[in-house]
């Protein structure tokens, strides 16, 4: 259902042409696809290695790190940075609510801290949580693939990354996730860390639900990591990816106290102020499924003329509804064609659509899930045992099918 013909202004198809080149350079390289690094081990202990006696802390070395995927926040005592991205608002239980609780609204997905050092060994702080998990990447390449359990739960935990004695230039980073906080850096007196800057990077905003915060997935994961917006942002070269999706909430649907998409999009400006995003992704629809289809068709509209106010340059993608279980049946067909045909009405050349449940080759088909397998449903590897949230392989392939989608959006465009 996207446009056939599109005519951009000379920002808009500049615009285009650095997500063309993000998409290229990591179809050529990406952490999801390339090998594990090697020369380097991580360990975590709740013991910092008196080797390392130089600290940048959280709040006098922010010159030392770049922070992606949150909003960088001190708790009031600052004992720890945390970085929320989504508000649950105007309900009060955000994630964050115990730590934040001037703004008890506050959630935190994914998030990351990366720097650079050529010291032969450092490490990152974190205020962490066995039940938790971090990944690090040195390189563009993570060290294992396979998250890894903090050692202290609910507190400090050192995680240290050791080259074996070989110095050099490296850019490393500390994946993380939801409450886990950040406390600094550690490097031998000889070193120093420096923030890494990126002239071409690419921010993007990701609206939805449950799905889009990762909900459910497995151990040892990540909610927030290894959903499929940060997926498909990994393949695409999108390297600074903000997960605002709002479980249980839709185009409509404003579920457990929480906000609508629209009024959601209001709060973006105050969650990140000063971020301007390049692309924003929506996927929900799900949560509207005994919502009027004519009122959900509203809404969208309403959403996208409101992103449009706040973010003039960006690129809009809009995808389709999620079937989970559903097969996809009639009502969420219905759902999906009346969410991707109001999108095309804006008649506007930077809003793109992509179909899941109608797609020729749906998302999500077949009814089955891990608990409960029909033999002829995707859903029997990828669909957790609830019926309606990915698993981890779930997250893992429709951040794939995102990736191809957009790339053929844009190749085509």
């Amino acid at each position: 259902m996207a446009a056939t013909t599109r005519v951009f202004s000379a920002s808009n198809a500049a615009k285009i042409e650095k997500l063309k080149r993000a998409a290229a350079a990591a179809q050529a390289f990406n952490p999801e696809d390339a090998s594990e690094a090697s020369g380097v081990a991580v360990s975590v202990s709740g013991t910092h290695d008196a080797n390392l006696s130089k600290a940048y802390s959280i709040t006098t070395g922010t010159a030392a790190w770049r922070v992606l995927g949150g909003n960088p926040t001190l708790k009031a005592d600052n004992t720890q940075m945390v970085f929320p991205v989504a508000s649950v608002s105007p309900n009060t239980n955000g994630n964050l609510s115990s730590i934040l609780t001037g703004t008890p609204d506050r959630q935190a997905w994914g998030w990351s801290i990366e720097t650079q050092t050529s010291g032969d060994s450092m490490e990152f702080v974190a205020q962490g949580f066995t039940s938790f998990y971090f990944r690090i990447m040195v390189d563009g390449r993570y060290v294992a693939k396979t998250p890894v359990a903090y050692a202290v739960n609910n507190g400090v935990n050192y995680i240290k990354v050791d080259f074996s004695g070989v110095r050099a230039q490296r850019t490393i980073r500390f994946e993380a996730s939801m409450q886990a906080g950040f406390l600094g850096l550690r490097v031998k007196p000889t070193e120093s860390c420096q923030r890494p800057y990126v002239s071409d990077g690419v921010i993007v905003f990701y609206a939805g639900d449950s799905y889009g915060e990762g909900q459910l997935i497995e151990a040892p994961g990540q909610p927030g990591a290894l959903a499929f917006g940060n997926v498909a942002a990994r393949l695409l070269g999108w390297d600074n990816p903000y997960q605002l999706s709002v479980g249980g909430t839709g185009w409509i649907t404003a579920g457990a106290g929480r906000s609508k998409l629209y009024d959601q999009i209001a709060l973006w400006p105050t969650l990140h102020p000063g971020v301007t995003p390049d692309v924003v992704v929506i996927a929900t629809g799900y949560n509207d499924y005994s919502q009027t289809p004519s009122a959900v068709a509203v809404e969208v509209v309403n959403c996208l003329q409101r992103i449009r106010t706040l973010y003039p340059k960006a690129v809009v993608i809009v995808l389709g509804c999620w079937a989970g279980n559903r097969g996809p049946d009639a009502t969420t067909i219905t759902m999906e064609n009346t969410i991707l045909t109001a999108a095309v009405s804006v008649s506007d050349p930077l809003v793109f659509t992509v179909p899941v449940s109608t797609a020729s080759s749906p998302w999500q088909f077949g009814g089955g899930d891990t608990g409960a397998p029909t033999g002829t449903s995707i859903g029997d590897f990828e669909l957790n045992p609830d019926k309606t949230h990915w698993n981890k392989a779930g997250h893992a392939a429709g951040g794939r099918r995102l990736a191809n989608a957009v790339r053929g959006l844009f190749f085509a465009a």
